[in-house]
């Protein structure tokens, strides 16, 4: 463990026992940066259309104003002001608070302590995520209440991952790794407790 980390750790220590509750929220960077880089490619397309009077570089200035310019600036920009809050207190883990509304894929409530079998973390094309691997009869149960769009991405999550797992909002603001380290720390001395 980096020292770095060690003091990350001990600070969600300290904030765990003053406050209840410890706060991950989710870092935007990659979501602005990700904008911009469609706005440069939203530029490009404009300059193509004003610029250039061939047929097929016409139709490939307006596709890129308008996947890019129209489509995918404001997807990211939605995305990037959404607060996605994933809450750890003595009750267990709130995967998502505050992003509920609009989107695809919601967490559930809270996952209690009882309901985590382990943490880890998991890459999928450089997006860091925590992973909480839940029991069978909570999967169940959650997905119950689910639409057939979540229950088909759980089948195929739980193909990948080999057991019941869910992975909380990507990007959280810190290392994934010491994130998924502290709540197994704290899921093992809960799951202990009589």
């Amino acid at each position: 463990m980096a020292k770095s980390d060690a003091t990350d750790s001990k600070l969600w220590d300290q904030d765990l026992e003053a406050n209840g509750r410890v706060e991950f929220a989710t870092t935007k960077k990659r979501l602005w940066l990700m904008a911009l880089g469609c706005l440069a490619f939203t530029g490009i397309g404009l300059a193509i259309v004003l610029f250039d009077s061939d047929a097929e570089a016409q139709v490939w200035g307006w596709t890129a104003v308008v996947f890019f310019g129209v489509v995918c600036v404001p997807a990211l920009a939605l995305q990037a002001m959404r607060t996605s809050v994933v809450v750890v207190d003595a009750r267990g883990v709130r995967p998502s608070v505050g992003a509920r509304h609009g989107a695809l894929i919601s967490w559930p409530d809270l996952v209690s302590w009882d309901q985590i079998e382990g943490t880890g973390a998991n890459s999928i094309q450089g997006t860091r995520f925590v992973i909480l691997y839940i029991t069978d009869e909570f999967e169940h149960e959650w997905l119950a209440g689910c639409g057939p769009f979540v229950r088909v991405l759980m089948r195929a999550n739980r193909a990948m991952q080999g057991t019941a797992s869910l992975a909380l909002p990507a990007n959280l603001h810190g290392d994934v790794n010491e994130i998924a380290d502290w709540i197994e720390r704290q899921r093992r001395m809960r799951r202990t407790r009589p």
